[in-house]
């Protein structure tokens, strides 16, 4: 209860959907006995334990990360974007609040547009002085259609792409040529690309790179793919 500020009705809907996000994008994972109806979680009592995850944003973005932003084509082809896939934990949130801090920088100076249906993005240092539109609290879908439509980004962020409906939505605004940073759950970008819905992008040439992430004693690794190297993965 505390941590809801005194009402947990606020947070009825996040509850149910296994998470609570408090102020400055910290998110804390609730686990506890559903209550179901019909299939659907209704509510949830008895709540058994928390995780708490705090958010972080390099403070320096290295030669690795400024090498993702050449994913970013804004040469003489169409715009594409970055899909960057981990395991749950391994630091995809954390990639995509650096690229947002970098990109909507005075040194950069991109009109970024953040998706940010979990309020975990937005949180960036002096974001007053940074160049970002952040849509919080938004289904992925409507917050990508009106973004593209209404904000004049230069790119979008979006976290966490993960059902079919948010796949056509991206689909139907990639004719306005704003490319997309994006995560995916994923140990591997062979089985990322299984799905029904991330393949349908890759077709549609919607990323021109692929970005996995491992956290080692050393800090993260990437390990990058271009469009044509998924294209061999899947055989097409």
């Amino acid at each position: 209860t505390h941590m809801c500020g005194g009402s947990l009705y606020a947070f009825d809907q996040t509850i149910r959907d296994g998470y609570v996000t408090l102020p400055e994008g910290v998110r804390v994972g609730v686990a506890g006995r559903a209550v179901c109806e019909e299939g659907r979680i209704i509510g949830v009592c008895e709540i058994s334990g928390l995780c708490i995850r705090l958010p972080h944003v390099h403070r320096e973005v290295g030669r690795e990360i400024c090498r993702l932003l050449r994913g970013l084509n804004c040469g003489d082809t169409a715009p594409q974007g970055i899909l960057i896939y981990a395991p749950p934990g391994e630091g995809k949130t954390t990639l995509l609040r650096s690229l947002c801090a970098y990109l909507s920088s005075k040194e950069r100076a991109m009109r970024v547009s953040v998706i940010d249906s979990r309020d975990e993005l937005g949180t960036l240092p002096h974001s007053s002085e940074r160049s970002v539109d952040i849509m919080s609290g938004y289904p992925k879908p409507e917050a990508i259609f009106m973004a593209t439509a209404f904000m004049n980004p230069e790119v979008i962020i979006c976290d966490e792409i993960g059902t079919l409906e948010e796949s056509r939505a991206i689909l139907e605004t990639q004719s306005s040529g704003v490319p997309l940073v994006a995560s995916a759950h994923g140990d591997s970008l062979e089985g990322v690309l299984r799905r029904p819905q991330i393949r349908a992008l890759q077709d549609a040439a919607v990323f021109g790179l692929y970005v996995g992430i491992r956290i080692s004693e050393s800090g993260f690794n990437y390990v990058l793919h271009t469009r044509e190297d998924a294209k061999r993965m899947i055989g097409a």
